[in-house]
């Protein structure tokens, strides 16, 4: 889309573009793996966040 979106692990923060945007869920890395506050993600991007039970999958829509 165009924009540049940047998280860290550790922090509760991104920054869109110059923007810094603060999140109430800090990002964390467990084992190897990096976990994000989907929906607060889905609001920042803009896009629909919605959630399959029977695959448990989300799944972003713009």
């Amino acid at each position: 889309m165009g924009t540049d979106y940047t998280y860290q692990v550790g922090r509760n923060t991104v920054f869109i573009g110059e923007k810094l945007v603060i999140m109430d869920t800090i990002i964390e890395r467990y084992e190897g793996i990096t976990y994000i506050p989907a929906r607060q993600v889905a609001e920042i991007i803009h896009a629909k966040l919605t959630w399959n039970n029977n695959l448990k999958k989300i799944n972003f829509s713009f």
